[in-house]
């Protein structure tokens, strides 16, 4: 039993258990490139009829990605895009990619980023890296929210919401409530 000052915790949360992920996902993917096997499975026949395509929702401008997985940090991205530019993949548009792994001509390993939603952080810190990195990437427009310039509104709240845990908000009428982290949120 818990008293509404504290968040039930039933094991591990579920950021802690997706770090845990990272971590030994990392560790195998660092294990198989010192033996050697992905540049072997890069080269591959098999890999020349596979088309990489690695989306992404959005690009932190502050701390969304401590928040959310959806989002992935400036430095991050940069991490990733120096990656696939060191492993020698090609980064192509994705109708050019699509036409050419339909035709059977698809060369090197190519891969292609995407962004969702099209939001003001692809501008301000995704842009700029790809252009550095020479990258081209395909964005996603959400028309209604590009037409009315507002955030789309579920994640700007969550966020919200999550920003303010442990302070109150005035809500007008209803009075002050108190903002508390749910368990899925919590950086416990």
């Amino acid at each position: 039993m818990h008293n509404d000052n504290q968040i039930a915790s039933d094991g591990p949360s579920q950021r802690q258990t997706m770090f845990s992920l990272v971590d030994f996902k990392s560790a195998v993917f660092r294990g198989a490139q010192h033996a050697g096997m992905l540049d072997r499975i890069k080269r591959s026949n098999w890999r020349r009829t596979k088309l990489l395509i690695l989306c992404y929702h959005g690009v932190s401008l502050g701390d969304e990605h401590e928040w959310s997985d959806l989002y992935v940090s400036p430095e991050r991205l940069q991490e990733r895009l120096r990656l696939i530019q060191s492993m020698g993949f090609e980064v192509a548009s994705l109708d050019s990619a699509v036409s050419r792994l339909w035709e059977g001509t698809l060369k090197e390993p190519t891969v292609v980023l995407t962004f969702d939603d099209g939001t003001a952080d692809f501008a301000i810190k995704a842009a700029p890296l790809l252009e550095q990195y020479a990258m081209p990437a395909t964005v996603h427009l959400t028309t209604y929210y590009a037409r009315r310039q507002l955030p789309v509104f579920d994640t700007w709240l969550a966020y919200l919401l999550w920003k303010g845990a442990g302070q109150s908000a005035n809500v007008g009428p209803f009075g002050k409530i108190a903002m508390r982290p749910t368990r899925g949120n919590s950086s416990e």
